[in-house]
C-alpha cells in the first residue's frame, strides 16, 4: 500500500497535502503512509481502489473530486444561496 500512495501521488502530480486532501486524511497521515510507519484503514484502502476506478472510468467525475489546486475542470461556484451576516438587532439578541 506504501506504494500504492506515492504512485496515485505521483501520477496525479500532488503535493501531500493535496493528497491528503483527495483523501480526506491529515498531510502527517500521508507522510506516514508512504514512509511505511503506518497503515492506512481498511475503509481509505478500499476508498484509493474506488478513486482509481474513477479516474480510469469515469474521468469527468474523478476530475471533479481533485483538489481545486490541481484541478484543470472549470468549476463554477455559484453564490446565490449564500446570506448577508444578520446583525445581532436584527437576530433579536441583546446588543450592548
Amino acid at each position: 500500500m506504501t506504494n500504492q500512495i506515492t504512485d496515485l501521488r505521483t501520477r496525479l502530480g500532488f503535493t501531500v497535502a493535496q493528497c491528503a486532501q483527495y483523501l480526506g486524511v491529515s498531510t502527517h497521515a500521508v507522510i506516514k503512509y508512504e514512509n511505511g510507519t503506518r497503515a492506512p484503514s481498511r475503509a481509505l484502502v478500499r476508498l484509493i481502489g474506488v478513486l482509481q476506478t474513477l479516474e480510469v472510468m469515469a474521468p469527468d467525475i474523478h476530475a471533479h473530486m481533485m483538489p481545486v489546486e490541481v484541478s484543470t475542470s472549470h468549476v463554477e461556484v455559484s453564490t446565490s444561496h449564500v446570506k448577508a451576516p444578520i446583525s445581532p438587532v436584527e437576530e433579536g439578541l441583546p446588543t450592548d
